[in-house]
């Protein structure tokens, strides 16, 4: 039985098995657009937690719990891509315990995570009382923002046509482009998308997949998530044979230009190194750092 979103310290007993978790309910709604840098960092937060826990809640053997101090997505699979806990608010003496117990919690389902902490996390020395619970720093990424009425125009290279997933297949397409990071690429980000397409093309999703191809071969793929009025980009990929054609910026532009078409106002995506200079070109900026740990190094 899936396990759904909610945004209460415990699911009420009365929200059935098939009920739309919360965060699910609108696809974009028009708030305020992010100016500062501190609603910046919530708009990215926001996002960030509908992309981790979204498809998960719709998931029979999946699980997913969002309470005002943790949010912990277990996707089921054996991928630390999937299975993430973020969104830390707690104070520092519950701090002593809830890290603890969470920790034991993902140990206990078996399976490889990886926790993300945030430039909103709190208590302030979480890092230190993540590496004293037995996690290692594995990396880190910029939280970036951009406004997409300051877009640049799209340009697609000749040989890239692209286009929005609207069939299981095609979300497939962009599963196995996505996979094809690893080496060898990882099976398990294929299964996790196999059971997820359903719900993805669903119309109140707020997940679109974008696939990029040359000569009818998937060579590049992106994801949006679009909440409130602020679209979060993730997995931009191009498969290694494919890359420095400027295939991946323009599925960025693609993406974000079709965001924008359908309401929303803010750009938001977590960069990693390579991507930071080319998503600056497309006027992100930088409001915050997302680090992430690991078990065991």
């Amino acid at each position: 039985m899936n396990q759904l979103v909610c945004l209460l310290p415990a699911c009420p007993e009365s929200l059935g098995t098939n009920a739309v978790p919360q965060i699910a309910a609108v696809r974009v709604r028009h708030v305020a657009r992010v100016i500062d840098d501190g609603d910046a960092r919530e708009a990215i937060d926001d996002n960030l937690l509908t992309h981790v826990t979204w498809i998960h809640s719709h998931l029979p053997l999946a699980r997913a719990f969002v309470t005002p101090e943790i949010a912990i997505a277990d996707s089921g699979f054996a991928t630390d891509t999937f299975n993430i806990v973020m969104r830390a608010r707690m104070s520092k003496r519950r701090a002593g315990v809830a890290i603890p117990a969470t920790v034991a919690r993902m140990a206990g389902y078996g399976r490889p995570y990886c926790w993300w902490h945030g430039p909103l996390d709190t208590p302030a020395d979480l890092p230190a009382r993540l590496e004293g619970a037995g996690l290692a720093r594995a990396g880190e990424s910029l939280a970036m923002v951009a406004d997409l009425d300051d877009l640049p125009s799209v340009v697609i290279p000749p040989a890239l046509t692209i286009r929005r997933a609207t069939t299981v297949a095609e979300v497939l397409d962009f599963a196995r482009v996505v996979a094809a990071n690893w080496s060898p690429p990882d099976d398990a980000v294929v299964a996790f998308y196999t059971a997820g397409a359903p719900f993805i093309l669903r119309p109140d999703s707020p997940i679109d997949l974008y696939v990029g191809r040359v000569d009818g071969e998937p060579v590049a793929a992106a994801e949006l998530c679009l909440v409130d009025s602020v679209a979060g980009l993730y997995s931009v990929c191009t498969r290694e044979a494919h890359r420095r054609r400027g295939y991946g910026t323009a599925l960025t532009l693609h993406a974000l230009h079709d965001a924008r078409e359908d309401g929303a106002e803010v750009g938001a995506l977590q960069a990693a190194d390579q991507g930071q200079r080319i998503y600056a070109r497309a006027g992100f900026r930088t409001v915050g750092v997302y680090r992430e740990y690991k078990p065991g190094g």
